[in-house]
């Protein structure tokens, strides 16, 4: 059975065999052939360490940020609410709608 991946990378045996490899590979090579090997290496660590502390940073904002609900205030004045309070105001209005009792 073919294993992915990121399965073998996150059982301890993929590690410990990387890190067993690449020293025996590198052994006959110059200092300046392993510095070539590491530099990206080292590059890739500081990368990587950073992309988790702001992974890090953002759950903890996330977790401590409360959730809220904005509600904006109508406004008072619109048209419609100018003219609904104008027949309110002729004494005719009764809080009834004609088209409720059709039947």
């Amino acid at each position: 059975a073919v294993v992915s991946t990121q399965s073998a990378i996150t059982a301890g045996g993929y590690i410990s065999f990387i890190r067993d490899l690449v020293p025996d590979l590198c052994s006959e090579m110059t200092s300046d052939d392993i510095k070539k090997i590491s530099n990206p290496l080292v590059t890739l660590t500081h990368d990587k360490s950073r992309q988790e502390k702001e992974a890090k940073k953002l759950a903890q904002q996330a977790s401590s940020k409360k959730t809220s609900l904005k509600v904006q205030k109508k406004q008072t004045d619109t048209r419609s609410d100018f003219l609904l309070n104008e027949y309110k105001d002729m004494g005719n209005y009764d809080d009834f709608d004609d088209l409720d009792d059709f039947m």
